[in-house]
């Protein structure tokens, strides 16, 4: 890997944020009439209902707002830690060893973040309900020393202090779902250094049991759950930034995975993501490809196997993806963090599981990963960037026209299009 071409120099070899795959409505920071693009660079944020596109679909636009993180800010979740109704923001911040919890306002501004003590060296983050208090909890990779933590939410938007556990050597990234269906969440982890991934059955109390190891991925870097063949079983793919391409392991139900299958990408896959591009009810992959400047697009067949991949050109340093349903024309989008140029490639959907060139919005100092949700309640999909060099966040808040006639869900799966939660 040529590591002058990843922003933020050479303790940052890696990082997979987590992205919240959903089918709802968004957009990007573009210079609006009248505004300068000074008033972008430092976050006016403009406000208001969604206006009707005269034809059809219109362009994908944003506006953006800066928010202080931790130090060095690695990826992004998205939840309502304090159950208020107002999606809040969760960051992984590789350099301070914590996790930072800003609570939204509801209209697309936070209150100052909260830390929260985690392992060494955190590089991605999800969200599941781990001991079944209904409360959100927190699990993070600590890539520096091979663990990841547990917080238990109080549901009130703080954390108790972390659990750590044991896993493979270089965790680098995490996805929660119910591997053997006894309705307590699980958890695996991409675990770079020693080519596995580790499998956490959970016991539902927040503890879990010894690590399963997984092996058969070539640098798994980021890992993502769904049921690619369509057997209500949860299943696992992984982005390999060695071997260039994406493994896939089939669910048997019961916690366990049969061996992995593997499929080309590109060159130095990073970060995974799973949606329905094509509309077949079928679950699809995009892969950021670190040092191809693309993403690849591979469509699934539903059986566990998927196409060979598609191409499309994105900005430098593809680093991290989500997806969702941007400018409200029921089609899923794509938005690409580039660590390497500073700004977030944002692809329209043409629903055929291809895309259109794609619009770049400029976001803060090396871009490290992005997440998607409605963050000012106005039915519009928006996003949220970490940015390594600034130790901030970019929130872009959705600004684009909706096509006469739709209605856009207000929270992400809202919809009926298939989302990776109806596996969980």
């Amino acid at each position: 890997m040529d590591s002058s071409r990843w922003t933020g120099a050479a303790w940052l070899s890696l990082v997979a944020g987590v992205v919240l795959v959903a089918a709802s409505c968004a957009t990007s920071p573009v210079q609006q009439e009248g505004e300068s693009r000074e008033d972008i660079n430092v976050g006016v944020e403009r406000l208001g209902s969604p206006r009707p596109c005269k034809n059809g679909a219109g362009p994908i636009e944003f506006t953006r707002r800066d928010f202080a993180t931790g130090n060095g800010p690695s990826a992004v979740a998205v939840g309502n830690f304090n159950r208020d109704k107002k999606l809040d923001l969760v960051i992984a911040n590789i350099v301070g060893g914590d996790v930072s919890v800003l609570l939204g306002n509801g209209d697309g501004t936070f209150q100052p973040a909260m830390s929260f003590a985690v392992g060494n060296g955190p590089v991605s983050i999800a969200v599941g309900d781990f001991n079944r208090d209904e409360k959100s909890d927190l699990v993070v990779a600590n890539q520096n020393d091979s663990t990841v933590s547990v917080l238990l939410g109080k549901g009130n938007g703080t954390f108790q202090p972390a659990m750590s556990i044991t896993v493979g050597g270089g965790p680098t990234s995490v996805a929660v779902g119910d591997f053997n269906r006894d309705k307590k969440l699980d958890v695996a982890v991409a675990n770079l250094f020693d080519n596995t991934v580790s499998v956490l059955l959970g016991n539902g109390n927040g503890t879990f049991q010894p690590a399963m190891v997984l092996s058969g991925a070539g640098g798994p870097n980021s890992v993502a759950v769904a049921d690619f063949n369509g057997d209500k079983k949860p299943d696992l793919v992984t982005a390999n930034q060695i071997t260039n391409d994406v493994s896939v392991f089939l669910g048997n139900g019961n916690g366990t995975f049969q061996p992995a299958m593997s499929f080309p990408a590109g060159v130095v896959p990073f970060f995974v993501a799973v949606a329905d591009f094509n509309g077949d009810k079928k679950p699809d992959l995009a892969v950021a490809n670190l040092l191809g400047d693309d993403v690849s697009v591979l469509l699934g067949n539903g059986n566990g196997t998927f196409q060979p991949a598609m191409s499309f050109a994105v900005g430098s340093v593809p680093s991290s993806l989500a997806v969702g349903d941007f400018n409200g024309d029921k089609v899923v989008d794509l938005a690409v963090t580039n660590n390497g140029d500073s700004t977030v490639s944002v692809l329209a959907g043409n629903g055929d599981g291809t895309f259109q060139p794609a619009t770049t919005v400029s976001v803060g100092s090396a871009p490290t990963a992005v997440a998607a949700g409605d963050f000012n309640h106005d039915k519009r999909l928006d996003l949220a960037v970490t940015n390594l060099l600034d130790n901030t966040v970019s929130v872009l808040l959705n600004t684009s026209c909706i096509p006469h006639g739709h209605d856009c869900p207000s929270e992400p799966g809202d919809d009926d299009s298939w989302d990776e939660s109806d596996d969980r």
